[in-house]
């Protein structure tokens, strides 16, 4: 299969990327590569360029000066009022671990001196009375189980006039990631600041895939197999088993399959291919400058539709475009996620959500996100449009989708 995009699968030309797939049997390596090729890779460019953008599409909504604070890990005594404010507030408190925190403190510095008088850099509250502040933007890399956003609202909250003022709507929360899990935006809209959230992408996980149920399932076996069989920890599938396949330059999140970042406890030879979270310099040769959007052609052979792979792949005319015809052999598959669809075609989330929105516009798939008979009829269409024509599609590999090593594999 190894379809991904090219940076993904140039991990494992890494002097590390082979050593990574070396922990695994002979047999067993397709899959690693195919669950390597599928990670979505975000350089230092491309995060600071996406969460800028999107910081400013969602400024350009908004009426006054905005506040931005990057959330970082806090502790309990930390309060917006307190005296201390400069040490107690700031992005990177000394002695921190600036991997994260480093990067969102450049996009809010950033920000703050290129547009001063549309935000404030993490303003006491002194300064958001004055400012008369409408609005406060929590910025974050990414929110996995929501916790860690979830805290540093919490510190902000603490503040009496906040809270005064949220009650009053004089003052709205919002919280801006770069990406974001399910489990981890129902989280954070749960805090009694009532944050709206927004993301760049959306994360891609294992379930979301446009693979078939049955390789997806054989993916999730085998990364509970090694886990255990490693002792990687009780996060086979990531914390709180959130798949994600999202790894950033400055750090892999802990929601990513143990197999990928996780020391083995009893296996000295196990080497992770981001060991302990961290990327080495040797790999992040591998991070693009910037997202790729996938090809249209090799995702549906990954999906298991070469019949209509093979008509994209002609030049023959027809009313839908690649991605249009991709959103809808998925949706006729029954995967309609958002996710699954920026994850199979490299699209962002507005994007992705702007792509359905083509096609329930245009009669393709319903409000209730199913594909219509008329969707179906234009998928039909361009599969017999193919017919009449042979075209050589890509040979994707033999283990495409049915791995036999992984059959005597238990859930670990």
């Amino acid at each position: 299969m190894s379809s991904g995009p090219v940076s993904a699968r140039h991990l494992l030309l890494t002097a590390r990327g082979e050593q990574w797939l070396n922990n695994f049997d002979e047999a067993d390596r397709p899959i690693a590569r195919d669950l390597t090729a599928s990670l979505t890779l975000v350089s230092h460019n491309e995060f600071e360029r996406g969460l800028i953008s999107l910081v400013h599409q969602v400024a350009h909504e908004l009426r006054g000066p905005i506040g931005l604070y990057g959330v970082r890990e806090i502790d309990d005594s930390v309060c917006l009022d307190t005296a201390d404010n400069t040490t107690s507030i700031d992005a990177t408190p000394r002695g921190a671990d600036i991997g994260s925190e480093g990067r969102l403190a450049n996009v809010i510095r950033n920000l703050s001196l290129g547009h001063p008088s549309q935000f404030l850099n993490h303003p006491s509250i002194e300064e958001l009375r004055a400012r008369r502040v409408a609005t406060i933007l929590v910025l974050d890399d990414f929110v996995g189980s929501g916790q860690r956003c979830s805290n540093y609202l919490s510190a902000l909250w603490k503040s009496r006039s906040l809270r005064s003022w949220r009650s009053y709507n004089r003052i709205q929360f919002k919280a801006i990631a770069y990406s974001a899990t399910a489990m981890g935006i129902r989280h954070v809209q749960r805090h009694p600041s009532q944050p709206l959230i927004h993301i760049v992408r959306h994360c891609p996980t294992i379930t979301a895939l446009h693979w078939k149920d049955t390789y997806i399932n054989d993916a999730k076996k085998f990364c509970r197999h090694y886990a255990h069989q490693a002792k990687l920890g009780r996060w086979a599938l990531g914390f709180r088993d959130s798949e994600s396949l999202l790894v950033f330059e400055h750090g892999c999140p802990n929601n990513a399959p143990a197999i990928f970042w996780a020391i083995s406890r009893n296996t000295p030879t196990w080497i992770p291919l981001f060991p302990s979270r961290r990327v080495d310099i040797s790999v992040s040769t591998a991070f693009p400058n910037e997202i790729a959007r996938r090809d249209p052609v090799h995702t549906l052979i990954e999906a298991g539709q070469r019949r209509l792979a093979s008509a994209l792949s002609s030049n023959a005319h027809r009313p839908l475009t690649d991605q249009e015809a991709l959103t809808l052999a998925l949706f006729s598959k029954g995967k309609n996620r958002v996710t699954t669809v920026a994850n199979a075609t490299g699209l962002s989330a507005k994007e992705a959500i702007e792509l359905i929105e083509r096609c329930i516009s245009a009669g393709w798939i319903s409000a209730h996100q199913r594909i219509t008979d008329r969707g179906m009829t234009e998928l039909r269409g361009i599969r017999q449009s193919s017919t009449h024509r042979v075209h050589r599609l890509p040979d994707l590999g033999k283990e495409e989708y049915y791995p036999t090593a992984l059959k005597s594999h238990g859930n670990g």
